[in-house]
């Protein structure tokens, strides 16, 4: 397993002028799922991901693709076996954190970490971490994060 990939961590209280509420979480997560499978995920999350960060984040493309390009850079020529749901945290109904752990078919675990806050009623991304360092991954996996 690549272990020296960085982590990149997004958090955004305020996000971009095209900011778009997420209307449905699971909906919103099956399509993050998708792009992790599919045969380009950094061209689907940058596409995807952008506009569910809350208004006033000029500039998140840029940390959106550092963040897909790691997923790419850890796969290499591998493929995506499973997305495993590890774990969702609730704070109310205004946040909520969900831990995956992202199997690679020859390469071991990447772990995915987003949280989503409400604003005024509405429902963005918050953060978004992709990680394949083995502290975090251990983390997870013991219980920790």
């Amino acid at each position: 397993m690549n272990k020296c990939i960085a982590s990149l961590i997004l958090f955004f209280i305020v996000g971009s002028a095209q900011a778009e509420p997420i209307k449905n979480l699971e909906v919103f997560e099956g399509q993050v799922q998708q792009c992790i499978k599919g045969k380009s995920p950094d061209v689907c999350l940058n596409k995807l991901l952008p506009s569910r960060f809350p208004p006033g984040n000029e500039g998140i493309e840029k940390s959106i693709n550092q963040v897909s390009s790691l997923l790419v850079q850890w796969l290499g020529e591998d493929k995506i076996y499973a997305v495993h749901p590890v774990k969702k945290i609730k704070t109310g109904d205004i946040f909520e954190r969900r831990i995956y752990a992202i199997e690679g078919a020859n390469k071991g675990f990447m772990i995915l970490d987003s949280s989503y806050l409400k604003i005024q009623g509405e429902l963005y991304l918050f953060a978004f971490n992709l990680s394949s360092k083995e502290e975090t991954v251990d983390a997870v996996f013991k219980d920790k994060l």
